[in-house]
């Protein structure tokens, strides 16, 4: 698959999540938490670089670990605190002085606290600063493998397979709490994990069959896919499913299925 190809396709689904997100903020079709599900799926698989050779294995260097820290801070920080000072100082949101309450401005340039959507860039600064830990284990099993002669290919499940054991484990025994969204928020590293995943799947796919992605047939049946996937984005709405059925009223399926929304992302 070219790389101009793969860029459309992964900016496409940018775009969409944009478009759930800000229609959520406005009280259109109510899909915020799809939008969210989308952002962390695309998290995880950039992480893995499906598209470059053993991204894990530079992780057994320090200086990795500090060019991809630094790297997220220099995405991140310019503009996070340029939002911050400027709800601060124009809007008078969030207090200078404030070192306790959800309108403390200290609070929030360290992410300790994130009042409403900013939630999200809190959960995603925590899992990169612990990132390169995951990567360094992700890196030592995969030399392991390599030792062994263990192919590509199944490297690339064996790795996958261990990131769905971690997620399994942080939905049952990872109850650390932030102070996000105006509540408490459980951490959930296991939602980019999960965008991980499908980065090695991937891989997987790309090592055992090298001109998948050039045949006609699967650019059509990914074509195809894309279309339902919007309009899953679509009729999934809380708007749509309760004008069939009452019962839905309330229910929003990207807070209440999260891992079905990030699955259908990944696929």
């Amino acid at each position: 698959m070219s790389t101009q190809k793969r860029d459309h396709s992964i900016e496409f689904l940018r775009v969409l999540a944009i478009i759930l997100i800000i229609a959520s903020h406005c009280k259109i079709l109510e899909q915020g938490g799809v939008g969210n599900c989308i952002f962390f799926a695309l998290s995880g698989f950039f992480i893995v670089a499906p598209f470059k050779e053993d991204t894990e294995l530079a992780f057994l260097s320090p200086k990795e670990w500090l060019r991809y820290i630094g790297k997220r801070l220099l995405r991140v920080l310019p503009a996070y605190y340029t939002y911050l000072i400027a709800i601060t100082y124009l809007l008078g949101l969030l207090h200078v002085n404030d070192f306790e309450t959800v309108a403390s401005l200290p609070l929030h340039l360290c992410f300790y606290m994130a009042s409403g959507h900013l939630w999200f860039i809190q959960q995603e600064m925590l899992f990169f600063l612990l990132c390169p830990l995951l990567m360094c284990l992700l890196g030592l099993i995969r030399m392991v493998l390599e030792k062994r002669k263990v192919s590509a290919a199944v490297s690339d499940l064996i790795l996958a397979g261990v990131l769905i054991l971690l997620c399994v484990l942080s939905l049952e025994f990872l109850h650390i709490m932030l102070h996000g969204n105006n509540t408490l928020v459980r951490f959930m590293p296991e939602r980019i994990m999960a965008g991980m995943v499908f980065g090695y799947m991937v891989k997987a796919l790309r090592h055992a069959f090298p001109r998948l992605g050039e045949q006609k047939g699967m650019q059509i049946l990914t074509d195809g896919y894309v279309i339902l996937f919007v309009l899953f984005c679509l009729l999934s709405s809380e708007w749509v499913l309760s004008r069939f059925n009452p019962a839905f009223a309330g229910y929003y399926i990207g807070w209440s299925n999260p891992f079905l929304c990030i699955i259908l992302t990944g696929i």
